[in-house]
């Protein structure tokens, strides 16, 4: 009798888990979101649009806060290095004898390419101040929203001054427009950019320079946010964020070697 019993157990057991069935996945918050958790590990392939990142979120029984975090994480920077139009690129894509001097700003087409990117920004900015956010991420969802504000108000300073005319008073008013927004935050940058675009009128080395050392870094500090929000949330990435970002580093000199 005492066989049978230690026999029934597990076979209990055993059936027991077999009606309960695969673990409960949770829902995304967000639509184009997928979560694809791999059977017997704790790591789960999260999907957006054509960004995809594996994240150590936990073994079943799942908790939804891990996966929405990590989601987050992802769906952040998609918004930031593939959804966020470019301006210093549409700097660049203008031709040489343009770039040297005020001469770019006065430009029919180029100003009509500039607001092309501007709509393309507003619209872009307008899908991410709908997304739904976990409670862990509220603090680095309004850091990426601000900074991306900041980008916004930039282009928009620019072809707000500097379109109707490229004089040097053009140019004082649109130090004036971005100084309350950007100067407490690196005088000395703010005031040696402004300084030597007040002489040149170049767009093509105040602007990108001018990304790089107050956008830029706002973008890096809502990211470490993110990470923050995720570590205490008890996720991780599956590959090390940097180790992936080297791979596909690789793999773009690969495909442009070919």
């Amino acid at each position: 009798m005492m066989k049978t019993w230690f026999v029934l157990v597990p076979m209990v057991l055993w059936s027991a888990a077999a009606l309960a069935g695969p673990p409960v996945v949770p829902k995304p918050l967000n639509a184009g979101v997928q979560y694809e958790p791999y059977p017997n590990t704790d790591i789960s392939q999260i999907v957006f649009s054509t960004s995809r990142q594996e994240f150590r979120t936990g073994h079943p029984p799942y908790k939804a806060v891990k996966f929405q975090v990590a989601e987050f994480v992802l769906v952040a920077e998609h918004h930031r290095k593939y959804l966020r139009p470019d301006f210093k690129a549409e700097i660049q894509l203008a031709p040489a004898r343009l770039r040297a001097g005020v001469e770019l700003m006065a430009d029919k087409n180029f100003q009509a390419k500039w607001k092309s990117v501007q709509l393309a920004y507003q619209k872009m900015l307008q899908g991410f101040r709908a997304l739904k956010v976990p409670a862990p991420c509220k603090a680095a969802f309004d850091a990426y929203r601000k900074i991306l504000e900041d980008e916004e108000f930039l282009a928009q300073s620019v072809a707000r001054r500097m379109f109707a005319a490229q004089d040097i008073r053009a140019r004082e008013l649109l130090r004036q427009d971005l100084s309350g927004r950007f100067r407490a935050r690196d005088t000395e940058w703010f005031d040696r950019l402004c300084d030597d675009f007040e002489k040149d009128g170049n767009l093509s080395n105040f602007f990108p320079r001018f990304v790089d050392q107050f956008i830029e870094p706002g973008l890096k500090n809502a990211r470490e946010l993110a990470e923050k929000a995720m570590r205490e949330a008890g996720v991780d990435y599956a590959v090390a964020a940097a180790e992936e970002e080297a791979g596909e580093g690789e793999k773009g000199a690969g495909e442009a070697g070919e």
